[in-house]
């Protein structure tokens, strides 16, 4: 595999470089992954970390697509939630599609034999992931990832009748989303509006995010995504280079079943 062209400088710089991938409309639609452009970034880049907003396919699902490639690590608002339902009470329920309520509550663990030390590592040592931890320890909180407005709208009205915290695992909203199928329904953004979020450019995100960074000893370098609103904000924080890419149907494999 060749070498990426700017290992010499990162060695002196004492930093090796990160590239952060989104997923949706960037380098996955519909039954379709873009195993090639993955590649290439895999073989140019010290680390790819996949930052995805998905709250609809399994993170466990999204994982196996990446999973022949050693520096490519995936981090979803789902892996948030998980660790928020299992440090938490018992007072978070969560409301969304089945295969992510199944990863969310599902019996097996995480652990550094199926998931990147360095995230879990994250996960334990993020502030903010802690504050929010303390500020909802005695209250009852609904997280919601992409479903259908029939189970949605209900959802929403408890949580306004019994005073429930809403936290959305995103707010990505369609028009924003360039590579996303026309035929696509409306996102979570489109549908709910609250000021908590797990998105990847919230509070929470981004401290789990550097943090992982950090111990990786990499810096973000480039964003790459088909969000002109969020995978840009990310590359600000970030202080990274951000360069849109919205998916196309060449050189592609077919995703899970």
């Amino acid at each position: 595999m060749k070498s990426p062209r700017y290992r010499s400088d990162t060695i002196l710089q004492g930093k090796r470089r990160a590239v952060c991938l989104d997923f949706d409309g960037t380098v996955c639609s519909g039954r379709s992954f873009d195993s090639v452009f993955v590649q290439k970034l895999s073989s140019e880049y010290d680390q790819v970390v996949v930052t995805s907003n998905n709250s609809s396919i399994s993170h466990k699902n999204i994982k196996k697509l990446f999973s022949g490639w050693k520096n490519i690590a995936v981090m979803t608002p789902q892996l948030l939630a998980r660790h928020i339902i299992n440090k938490s009470s018992g007072n978070v329920i969560t409301c969304t599609s089945s295969c992510v309520m199944v990863f969310l509550h599902g019996g097996h663990q995480i652990t550094s034999t199926n998931e990147d030390p360095s995230l879990l590592k994250a996960l334990e040592e993020s502030i903010e992931l802690k504050d929010f931890l303390q500020d909802i320890h005695d209250k009852k909180v609904l997280i919601a990832g992409r479903v259908s407005l029939k189970i949605l709208i209900p959802t929403i009205q408890y949580c306004n009748l019994h005073k429930v915290t809403l936290v959305a695992m995103n707010l990505d909203k369609k028009i924003q989303s360039h590579g996303i199928s026309s035929t696509t329904s409306g996102l979570l953004g489109d549908m709910v509006k609250t000021h908590h979020c797990l998105n990847k450019t919230s509070e929470i995100y981004m401290s789990v995010l550097r943090c992982y960074l950090q111990d990786k000893c990499c810096e973000a370098a480039v964003v790459v995504g088909d969000n002109t609103h969020e995978d840009y904000l990310l590359a600000q924080k970030l202080g990274a280079r951000y360069i849109p890419r919205v998916f196309r149907s060449a050189s592609l494999s077919d995703i899970m079943s």
